[in-house]
């Protein structure tokens, strides 16, 4: 027994520090990044404040990504806020500076070089409008931005398609929404252990992909799937709604951006086999074909929302960012560095346009010039 436990401690040591050494001098963006995390009371989860994750992202001392901020309107500041999940944050870029959000600071200040622009990353991967909701009263309505940025939508159909998040115990429905338990080990591995993390992330990555779809009868799929586009609309109009009257009780300005993806809005099924091969893996428990139309409902819903609070709307889906090429290999969300570029520049002209903040014109400036990636020159880019 002795030999065993000595054994498996070299090995576990052995094995973190090859993980570590491995993250360390990675070339490609990390998949996943354990040690960002910490367990939140509230939202499942939350980043750690003033982490670096081996160099390849850093959350400042308020949990957003990118360089540290204040709470205070630095004198003469445009200040935006950009909330969101992964698409948001831009897991898959390959620094802080080449997020769309920084892209769109950077942009918007060659636009208006008179101005001062400051553009806080708060976009945190897997958080949905209601998490967002529930930030914006206990953490960022504090910080007055001039402008609020809503991209969401991503993390809200998984919830809505999928069998909700994982802190749910499905053995126990009698206590929805029960706490995990965790044991003290179990934390300390968590906060610690890279191995760890990688491993728990590597079984939950396989769990999700083994969520599929249910077959069915053509008549009774077809019904089933009216049936959940609609209850997940519904879900999302009341999140959405929420959001933007809680911002509006704090004297914010919103600005509601449409969800955006590979496929092009006018689509109801991918036309090629590989683009449909990749919805399946990122959302395994919907067929791709009701994965568009809760978008397409997604982006009703937003107009609606829009129209009724009299607040602006940036139809990101139509900037036409769709190539392939603009997004991270074998995903249909989210960017590579080159699609975070074109999001950043279509954003700061949208955002100039919309005349969303009062008294902020287009300051004279022209819009940046910028050499499209190569062979992206009819995605919009």
């Amino acid at each position: 027994m002795t030999a065993t436990v000595i054994t498996i401690a070299v090995v576990s040591v052995a094995g973190e520090l090859e993980m570590r050494y491995h993250e360390r001098h990675r070339t490609a963006v990390p998949g996943t990044m354990p040690l960002m995390w910490y367990r939140h009371a509230r939202l499942g989860q939350a980043l750690v404040r003033n982490y670096s994750y081996f160099g390849w992202n850093h959350i400042n001392q308020f949990g957003f990504r990118g360089a540290p901020t204040t709470v205070t309107v630095p004198p003469g500041t445009l200040r935006i806020m950009v909330v969101g999940g992964s698409t948001t944050f831009d897991t898959f870029v390959s620094a802080d500076s080449m997020t769309w959000p920084a892209r769109l600071q950077a942009d918007l200040q060659a636009l208006l070089p008179r101005r001062r622009i400051e553009v806080i990353n708060a976009g945190v991967p897997g958080y949905a409008v209601r998490d967002e909701t529930y930030r914006l009263q206990s953490e960022l309505a504090r910080f007055k931005p001039d402008l609020l940025v809503l991209f969401d939508g991503n993390n809200d159909l998984f919830y809505s398609l999928g069998p909700g998040r994982d802190s749910v115990p499905s053995a126990w429905p009698n206590t929805p929404d029960e706490a995990p338990v965790q044991t003290p080990w179990g934390r300390w591995l968590e906060r610690h252990s890279l191995l760890y993390g990688k491993l728990v992330g590597r079984f939950e990555a396989l769990r999700f992909a083994g969520r599929r779809a249910r077959p069915a009868s053509p008549a009774a799929q077809v019904s089933a799937d009216s049936a959940v586009v609609e209850r997940a609309s519904d879900r999302f109009e009341k999140d959405v709604t929420a959001f933007v009257a809680i911002a509006s009780a704090y004297g914010l300005h919103v600005v509601l951006v449409t969800p955006l993806s590979v496929t092009p809005p006018d689509l109801a099924r991918p036309q090629d086999s590989l683009i449909a091969w990749e919805w399946r893996v990122a959302v395994p428990f919907a067929r791709p074909e009701v994965v568009l139309r809760t978008f397409a409902g997604y982006r009703a819903v937003l107009q609606g929302v829009a129209a009724r609070w009299n607040v602006p709307l940036i139809r990101a889906d139509e900037f036409g960012i769709w190539d392939a090429r603009l997004f991270s290999p074998g995903d249909p969300l989210h960017f590579d560095d080159a699609g975070a570029a074109c999001m950043g520049m279509h954003m700061a002209a949208a955002i100039l346009a919309s005349g969303a903040v009062p008294g902020l014109g287009s300051g004279g400036g022209r819009a940046p010039e910028r050499t499209p990636p190569a062979g992206t020159r009819a995605s919009g880019c």
